[in-house]
Parts: structure tokens; C-alpha cells; sequence
């Protein structure tokens, strides 16, 4: 039997959502949504996973905040749909990282999604609201800053990208 009829191949919509962070925090985002992801691997400053989520495909894009990625982050924020930033409360580096990268960095402004994930056990470190004040000075039309404890991780991550498809599935039907 033959191949079945390019006619009834039907595209789906895709969209590309970045991830940014610390490698483990990246990690962290991309265990509880990309099926079969080893935690255990090292990546890439910049490494790329494709997903099919209800009724539309995700490439993921994982950016490692270095100062030569900044650039490559740069060059695809004109085409992502989403950006989520992944920190770790407990880890001065993981925060740190994330305010260097904001205060350096153009952070998109208009028609964006935009979602702070930040997990931890020190919830209430004054770190974080610095973090979340850098972001709400900048005009996003979906923002959300989450804090959640390392236990909620897979909760928080999948309601992310839940919240996130419902965004841009509106925008397709509107």
C-alpha cells in the first residue's frame, strides 16, 4: 500500500517558544514537557526540541545564558511566540544570571508572552521581587511571575504551557 494522500496532511500551526536560563534550570522546565528528555545530558548552549502539544507543534528553543548567546537569544526573539525564564530562588547564580541577562537584553515589549518560572524553597527572598519588578517596568501584554516549591515543578510547568497555547490558540481563532 502506498503513501496516504498529501491532501489529507494537513499543517499544523507551530510556534516557538524560548526557554532561558541556567543550564539546570532549563533542565528543570524541559524534563516535565519534552517526552523522554535525560536530565541528565548536557546541553548546549543553544539546543532545539519539537513537540506536538494538543493540536499545534512547539519547537522549543533552550537558551544557556551566556555572554556569546545573548546574541543568537537576540536574533530569535523577532519569531518566538513565548519566552519563559527559568530560575532556581535558592541559587544566587540562577538569580543573578537572570537580572544580568534582563538588564543587558532588550526584553520584547508589545504582543508577547511572557512567564517567569521560579522554583524553590526561599520563596520569599527580596532577590525575586527586584527580579519581577525588571519585567513589570516593561509593558507585556501575558505576563506571569510564578513561584512555586521544587515539588510543584511539573504542576507549574505544564500550567505554563497550557496557559500558553490557550494565548495563542486565541489568536489563531481571533
Amino acid at each position: 500500500m502506498g503513501n496516504i494522500c498529501s491532501c489529507l496532511q494537513k499543517d499544523i500551526p507551530k510556534y516557538i517558544i524560548s526557554v532561558v536560563g541556567l543550564e539546570e534550570d532549563i533542565k528543570n522546565v524541559l524534563v516535565h514537557i519534552v517526552s523522554g528528555f535525560d536530565k541528565e545530558i548536557k546541553l548546549t548552549k543553544f539546543s532545539e526540541y519539537v513537540i506536538t502539544f494538543y493540536d499545534i507543534e512547539l519547537i522549543i528553543h533552550a537558551h544557556i545564558i551566556t555572554p556569546m548567546i545573548k546574541t543568537l537569544i537576540g536574533l530569535h526573539s523577532s519569531v518566538e511566540s513565548a519566552v519563559i525564564y527559568s530560575m532556581d530562588a535558592d541559587s544566587k547564580e540562577s538569580i543573578g544570571a537572570i537580572r544580568e541577562y534582563v538588564e543587558e537584553s532588550e526584553v520584547r515589549t508589545k504582543n508577547d508572552i511572557v512567564t517567569v518560572l521560579c522554583r524553590g524553597s526561599y520563596l520569599d527572598n527580596p532577590e525575586l521581587d527586584t527580579v519581577k519588578q525588571m519585567f513589570t517596568g516593561n509593558i507585556h501584554d501575558h505576563f506571569e511571575f510564578v513561584k512555586f516549591n521544587n515539588e510543584e515543578t511539573d504542576i507549574y510547568v505544564k500550567q505554563t504551557f497550557e496557559r500558553i497555547y490557550k494565548i495563542l490558540v486565541g489568536r489563531i481563532v481571533n
